[in-house]
């Protein structure tokens, strides 16, 4: 029953709202216990429209944001790449390149050659027989200069002014002189001596002795055969011969 009356309500408000009225006859029967009299219904007033409105919003949106101005993008100022400053870098030190003259400085290795000495009254037992019956001898001496090692023996034994050598006995017939190398060459197996200075013996046996020591240094090397003595010019032999 009251779906009826609420089905019949809405048709009174459609036709309200459309101007029209219901029929009589489609006035509902009153039940029992309900009142015939129904409230009096009132017509509605047509229902605005917003379509003018909601227009006019949309048109003034529009014109507001057309009036806004828009922001323009900024750009990003271009960036510049940092600088890198080189670092310096200091040149390795380099040596300097060997030179002819860097190489003549260099300190030689000394070379052990032989200084010949004079063993008394040994017969020719420890070396070499010569006269007096004594016996020629050479000892082990170092020279500084590899390169001329004639030059290196006859100056060392020029230089020995003791009677004896060290402890080992050997007589220097030289020891009285005082003599000086002043130039010495081979050639063809032949090494020419030239000394300079006073020549001084103790007897007839020295001269054979002097003439010994001197001509058994040159001829320990392999490239002399024969040797000339000079003693400020004269002939060793003669000179020797005269004392």
């Amino acid at each position: 029953m009251k779906h009826m009356i609420g089905l019949a309500l809405v048709m009174s408000l459609i036709l309200g709202l459309s101007g029209c009225t219901l029929p009589s006859t489609l006035a509902p029967t009153p039940f029992p216990g309900i009142s015939s009299k129904a409230p009096p219904i009132n017509t509605l007033s047509p229902l605005p429209t917003f379509t003018n409105a909601v227009t006019q919003a949309v048109k003034v949106t529009a014109s507001t944001a057309s009036t806004q101005p828009v922001p323009k993008p900024t750009q990003a100022a271009p960036t510049q790449p940092a600088k890198v400053q080189p670092t310096p870098t200091q040149p390795a030190p380099t040596q300097p390149p060997a030179t002819l003259a860097t190489a003549t400085k260099a300190a030689p290795t000394p070379k052990d050659v032989k200084a010949f000495l004079v063993a008394l009254n040994d017969n020719g037992v420890s070396g070499k027989k010569i006269g007096c019956g004594d016996s020629v001898v050479g000892v082990i001496i170092q020279v500084p200069d590899p390169a001329a090692p004639l030059r290196g023996a006859l100056d060392k034994l020029l230089a020995a002014h003791t009677q004896y050598y060290g402890q080992s006995g050997l007589f220097n017939a030289l020891f009285r002189s005082d003599l000086m190398l002043e130039m010495v060459t081979i050639s063809s197996g032949v090494a020419e001596i030239k000394l300079t200075g006073a020549m001084t013996i103790g007897g007839v046996c020295d001269a054979p002795r002097v003439q010994a020591q001197l001509e058994e240094t040159a001829l320990q090397f392999s490239t002399v055969q024969k040797v000339n003595i000079l003693v400020n010019g004269i002939r060793l032999q003669d000179l020797l011969s005269s004392k």
